[in-house]
């Protein structure tokens, strides 16, 4: 049997809870959600360059900014880091927050996946998370599985 690739928000979610169990038993989850963009921002940095990168995240930002108004707060920085997030959400809104960086995440996957085509996107994604198990019919290395 054929195995789904999993939607951007599912992989979103994914890295998150991925970068939450590996963190620290004290760091939560909004620790969680920094790493993810740091991670990614480290890794597609070195494949799209800096300015590419930046350019996608901050197109990610404006989509996800669609759905959730109080984004528009926030920026994304010159080094491709999102700033003004706790300005943004206060500290009762931790899911309201999550849901608008998981969004973020999500929409910087699918505009991967429009630029390079999921099979480059599932290795790229691949290599920065490993652990995660990222397969489906375009797995990590392009393959059908099943």
């Amino acid at each position: 049997m054929e195995q789904e690739t999993p939607s951007p928000k599912d992989l979103a979610l994914l890295f998150v809870l991925n970068e939450q169990a590996a963190g620290s038993l004290s760091a939560g989850l909004h620790d969680a959600i920094q790493r993810t963009f740091e991670k990614l921002n480290a890794h597609l940095s070195k494949r799209l360059g800096s300015g590419g990168y930046h350019a996608l995240l901050k197109r990610a930002f404006v989509l996800a900014a669609a759905e959730h108004p109080k984004l528009s707060m926030a920026q994304v920085g010159d080094h491709g880091k999102l700033e003004g997030l706790d300005a943004a959400f206060s500290d009762h809104e931790s899911a309201e927050l999550t849901e608008a960086c998981v969004a973020i995440l999500a929409c910087l996957i699918d505009l991967l996946d429009m630029f390079i085509g999921r099979k480059l996107r599932m290795r790229m994604l691949n290599d920065v998370w490993p652990s995660a198990a990222l397969t489906g019919k375009d797995g990590p290395e392009g393959e059908s599985h099943g």
